[in-house]
């Protein structure tokens, strides 16, 4: 499919020369650069960027979500193991 696009002049200089470099043409570099673009996962809003916790699988078969709390109790222990005091 045909198009027009208008992109900043350094962006277009670089883009050829990187084509130039890699032996390929501006149109695959582009079509390669939209597709890995397009097969990120889509941006979400500021609550779904949060780091979602692993769900461990312990020997006992209880599932067990992992929670900031557990986070953040473990860490407070790890600080006071690594400074010398016992949790």
């Amino acid at each position: 499919m045909r198009t027009t696009l208008e992109l900043p002049d350094d962006l277009m200089k670089r883009a050829k020369i990187a084509a130039v470099r890699r032996g390929s043409t501006l149109t695959a570099l582009l079509a390669r650069a939209i597709a890995r673009e397009l097969a990120e996962p889509e941006e979400e809003g500021p609550d779904e960027r949060r780091a979602r916790f692993p769900i461990f699988h312990p020997a006992d078969g209880d599932d067990r979500l992992l929670t900031p709390d557990h986070v953040a109790r473990d860490e407070m222990e790890e600080d006071l193991r690594l400074s010398g005091r016992r949790p």
